[in-house]
């Protein structure tokens, strides 16, 4: 028994010693959330890194702007965490802004998904809290929601 946790130990260091994308769970208003969250490869608790938000678009899903980004080798090269957040129906609910997607549920705080995002990001992961960014492709949605978390 004490081999089979020694070895897992041993592999759990490994997978954390190098970049890896991690699909999360987050809980918001009773609803479980799906982001995936990617460490770059010096990451390590004692120091905190910046946060990239990388929200896909209307229609489209947190795999997707992985995808689309790209933003893995950069992260990696200049040591900043990147958070790929779902969309519930693949439609950001966010105030003042009309979704063409059908399947938007206004009963969804995104801003509170926002948010919480980023408090757990800092807590566990030791994230700044001042250096968050979004990327300019829907810079509309993410400036809108992130101006309002604060």
């Amino acid at each position: 028994m004490k081999r089979i946790a020694f070895l897992f130990l041993c592999l759990c260091s490994v997978a954390l010693s190098g970049a890896q994308n991690i699909s999360k769970i987050i809980l918001v208003d009773g609803l479980a959330r799906d982001y995936i969250l990617h460490l770059p490869p010096g990451f390590n608790i004692a120091k905190k890194f910046p946060v990239i938000f990388a929200l896909h678009g209307g229609g489209g899903t947190a795999n997707g702007a992985v995808g689309f980004y790209n933003l893995e080798p950069l992260a990696d090269k200049n040591n900043f965490i990147i958070v790929y957040p779902d969309a519930i129906n693949k439609a950001w609910n966010i105030p003042g802004i009309i979704s063409r997607v059908k399947k938007l549920d206004t009963t969804v705080n995104d801003v509170h998904f926002i948010s919480l995002l980023l408090d757990t990001l800092i807590t566990y992961y030791k994230a700044h809290d001042k250096k968050f960014f979004a990327p300019a492709c829907h810079v509309v949605q993410c400036f809108l929601i992130i101006s309002q978390m604060h």
